[in-house]
């Protein structure tokens, strides 16, 4: 790369000094031949194509001045790419010194690196080596892309041979699952790096960090990053899952567009954020956050629409008893249609063995059903279904010992979030599904949600900052009851992984505790004195509950929810 004087622009204007590319050998270190056809040389003359095709003035992507081979009389007829000259640093060096960005920062990078790809995108070209090192951050805060020297144009009758089919391109921290396997590459890889890049930018290493490409690639396409909230448990949830989904290892699970993550990374570089003021001076000058509102269009604010309340939605039925009956009739139309009576007194008693069911008993019928999805917890926040805690709260896979959520987001059966749903509605339900198939959570996460925002309520009411922490001397305010200790006892277990894996004995954000008969006297008065949030009991329990003064004062009497 060169710095070099454009002749043709005009002495003040600022594209006059540009940067030159050229490429002087090969990658075995032989000099170009430009006479024939050679692999750089071809790939060069793609890289010059694909720049003309995106050089409209697109400012998050480089302009092309001029490429081509010099053949001047006296030159040196080696390839060329002019481009303009620009004046910043890698992304690279930003994450050196600053490996814990602010949102802000973050968000607007991603926002204008998502722009560029919008524009190659929609020009049908795929970058397919996006990674820090090819990603700068300009004196003026724009964010360029860099180098599409090892771009792919869709639909290029040359595109096979130009990479050798079953060959990966791209380096290794930052390419997409479906390119290790050498599989045909869409946009959707370039997400998949711009991914790698946020979670890079965000916590200072790439998700998946392996000395060798065959371990990157088995990581890429087999293993989960570690979570952004183990080191940054402070992050916005919408960019959390916004990093998830782009890490997909199904390309088709990944956001449908770049435009798409733009407009959701647009609201979080613009919100309030105080922690840029404390990155070193020399970066501050290079804000992308205040570059980026200048990017973005003029709107004038749309009118209010009330939103309509959105009917319950009925869940699909199975009639078991019926397709029960249908099978059994089925079995005992073909038993009967092989066998011919020639005694009535044989007859009359295989009629009567089977009217006993002998042949047929009533049956333990096991379905395994396969569940729709209903979303992940982190969806349902976002659409205000559930309280933000719940994305902390409701995680799979969180450490016992860990005094923060280090789990997963849980995904939801639909069948839950018709529960949850119905409960915020304020609407009766009943879940008739089988074992396995979540049903307590289909009423734990209501109750949950419903403590945590009638916690932030009063706390707005009183004056409050709305956070609605836990209190001593609280109160019931759901009491769910058993017909026996076993489920109870396995019901308290369930809770322990949710409210206190990940918070620590003591900090849960809802309080539970069971009152079954199995606890001492002393636990019994503790309980009255101050009661937990949630209440695990049996019958009996609860009917001596209701009868017993103490009990009816101190836990009845407080409960509104049941």
């Amino acid at each position: 790369m060169h710095r070099a004087e454009d002749l043709r622009a005009a002495p003040d204007s600022p594209h006059r000094e540009v940067a030159v590319k050229t490429v002087l050998r090969g990658r075995t270190g032989i000099a170009v031949d430009t006479s024939g056809s050679t692999r750089e040389f071809d790939r060069f003359r793609r890289e010059v194509r694909i720049m003309r095709m995106l050089s409209q003035g697109h400012p998050n992507l480089t302009r092309l001045i001029d490429g081509g081979v010099d053949g001047t009389p006296g030159g040196s007829g080696l390839p060329y790419l002019a481009m303009e000259l620009l004046d910043g640093h890698p992304l690279a060096d930003l994450i050196d010194e600053e490996p814990q960005l602010p949102v802000s920062w973050v968000a607007a990078i991603g926002a204008q690196i998502a722009a560029g790809l919008t524009a190659a995108h929609t020009a049908g070209v795929v970058h397919r080596d996006l990674k820090p090192a090819n990603v700068m951050l300009t004196s003026n805060g724009t964010v360029k892309i860099l180098d599409f020297g090892m771009g792919s144009i869709v639909d290029d009758p040359d595109q096979t041979r130009l990479t050798s089919t079953g060959v990966s391109v791209g380096t290794a921290r930052y390419m997409a699952p479906e390119q290790f396997r050498a599989e045909h590459v869409s946009g959707l890889a370039d997400l998949y790096a711009l991914g790698c890049i946020l979670y890079e930018l965000l916590v200072g290493q790439p998700p998946f960090s392996a000395r060798t490409p065959y371990e990157l690639s088995e990581q890429h396409q087999h293993s989960q990053p570690p979570l952004l909230t183990l080191v940054r448990p402070d992050l916005p949830v919408e960019l959390v899952r916004l990093v998830d989904r782009l890490l997909e290892k199904k390309a088709e699970l990944r956001p449908e567009n770049a435009a798409l993550l733009h407009d959701v990374l647009v609201p979080l570089a613009q919100a309030a954020d105080d922690t840029a003021a404390l990155l070193a001076p020399h970066w501050v000058a290079m804000d992308p956050v205040a570059r980026l509102r200048t990017l973005l269009p003029e709107r004038t604010p749309a009118a209010p629409v009330p939103v309509p309340r959105r009917e319950p939605r009925l869940p699909e039925t199975m009639d078991v008893f019926g397709i029960h009956a249908d099978l059994i009739n089925e079995y005992e139309s073909f038993t009967k249609s092989a066998t011919v009576f020639r005694d009535a007194r044989i007859e009359g008693f295989v009629k009567d063995d089977l009217a006993a069911k002998s042949q047929w008993p009533d049956p333990w019928l096991s379905l395994n059903p396969f569940f729709a999805d209903g979303g992940k917890v982190t969806d349902l926040v976002q659409e205000g279904l559930l309280h933000p805690k719940c994305a902390e709260i409701f995680q799979a896979g969180k450490k016992e010992s860990s005094r923060r959520p280090d789990g997963r987001p849980l995904t939801f059966h639909l069948h839950q979030r018709q529960a949850i749903e119905a409960a915020q509605a304020g609407d009766s339900y009943v879940l008739t599904t089988g074992t396995g198939s979540g049903k307590s959570l289909a009423y734990i996460v209501p109750i949950v949600n419903h403590v945590l925002k009638e916690r932030q309520a009063a706390s707005l009411r009183a004056g409050g900052n709305g956070t609605g922490g836990r209190t001593e001397g609280g109160r019931v305010r759901a009491i769910v009851v058993y017909p026996m200790n076993a489920l109870a006892n396995s019901q308290l277990m369930e809770l322990e992984k949710y409210l206190r894996h990940g918070f620590g004995a003591g900090q849960e954000p809802v309080t539970f505790a069971r009152y079954t008969g199995q606890e001492s006297e002393e636990r019994r008065k503790e309980l009255r004195k101050n009661p937990p949030d949630i209440l695990l009991t049996n019958y009996v329990m609860l009917e001596l509950m209701l009868t017993r003064p103490d009990d009816r004062s101190s836990l009845i009497r407080q409960e509104r929810v049941v």
